[in-house]
Formats: C-alpha cells, structure tokens, sequence
C-alpha cells in the first residue's frame, strides 16, 4: 500500500507539473471545439473555492483523476496546499481499494460477479459529486 501511494502521489505531482509547464501554452493557444479559455477560469474558480476536496474526490473517479491535477497546475493551484490533499487522496484512494480488494476478494459471490461490483463501486464513488451538482446554488 505505502509504494502503490507514492506512486499514486508522485504521478499526480507529474501531472501538475505539466499542467504548470506547458499551461501558459494552452492559455495563448486558441479555443477549439475541444478546449475553450473560458474552462479554465471557471477550473480557477472552482480550485479556489474547493480544490483540496476536488483533488482528494478525483482520485475515485475514473477520468477525472486524470486531468485534476494538469488543471490544478493550469490554474496555479498552491503547490503547498496541493501537496498536502494530494498525499491525502493518495494513500485514502491507494488504501481503501487495497483494502476492500482484500476483504471482498475471497468472496464467492464478488468473484463471479466481479462486474457488478465495480460498477457499484464507480457508482458509490461519484454519488457525492452528483448530490453536490444538485445542491450547487445558481449565479
């Protein structure tokens, strides 16, 4: 569990770091289909507001752990505060699956319907930030 977090926890410092180096790129190229400006200064806002949660929920969810730390160091999210929910989310992400991999491996039930219990799982993971979508106050 501790290598499968430092490993967790130094990919995501790689990833903010190439958000920082090759940000200013992306803010100076132009908007696409694909990529608009605007994004960004709403990630900025949001990372302001919410980031250390952003960054320790993203590491359950499929894709999203992926770009939040690039756009974390898009945003110029504070390395320090970064840091510290980075190696949180890490060893939570690293050690609860390690974890429930381990007591619901030996299971009959779980191995034949190893499928189901994933998707359960990816569902269980992205209730909070549904629930927090609904709730979210309009501008």
């Amino acid at each position: 569990i501790l290598l499968m977090a430092i490993s967790a926890v130094l990919g995501n410092l790689l990833g903010y770091w190439c958000g920082i180096k090759f940000g200013s790129r992306i803010m100076n190229a132009r908007d696409t289909w694909f990529f608009k400006k605007k994004y960004v200064y709403k990630a900025k806002e949001f990372y302001e507001k919410q980031g250390g949660s952003a960054i320790i929920l993203a590491r359950f969810l499929p894709l999203v752990r992926t770009f939040a730390p690039i756009v974390a160091g898009i945003v110029g999210m504070n390395f320090r505060r970064f840091l510290i929910y980075n190696i949180i989310g890490g060893f939570l992400w690293t050690g609860s699956l390690v974890t429930l991999g381990y007591l619901l491996g030996g299971n009959p039930w779980v191995k034949s319907n190893l499928e189901y219990v994933i998707v359960g799982i990816v569902i269980l993971a992205t209730i909070p930030v549904i629930i927090k979508s609904f709730n979210k106050k309009p501008n």
